[in-house]
């Protein structure tokens, strides 16, 4: 009943205070409120751990967004180290060696072609 007052979360601390400003534990036993010594509540300890997981998982996701639209646009406009591009000018050279070789069988290098198209 406090808490919907208060508009207070389950995580919420909440203290109520006599007509005085003493601190009154909030029971069964507590006595009823009166119009001339009214109850103050207050909510002293919000739970803004939700609030702060909201906008920081919406951050992180603008944060993931931008950073991937970043190494795209890297990954079209830097070319390759010049080390990618000779090993695969290497491995072009060795898979055509492979192909034309005449020492292989029939049926090895079938199985090797098979191989590496499917790789």
């Amino acid at each position: 009943m406090f808490r919907s007052a208060s508009e207070a979360g389950p995580n919420d601390i909440l203290k109520l205070y006599n007509y005085d400003g003493q601190l009154l534990n909030i029971n069964s036993d507590l006595p009823p409120n009166t119009p001339s010594h009214p109850y103050t509540l207050q909510v002293v300890a919000a739970n803004g751990m939700a609030a702060l997981q909201e906008s920081t998982g919406a951050e992180l996701k603008a944060l993931e967004a931008r950073i991937a639209a970043v190494e795209r646009q890297l990954h079209r406009e830097l070319p390759l180290p010049p080390a990618v591009d000779e090993l695969r000018e290497e491995v072009e050279r060795f898979r055509e060696k492979l192909e034309t070789s005449e020492k292989l069988s029939w049926l090895g290098k079938r199985i090797l072609v098979m191989y590496i198209n499917c790789s």
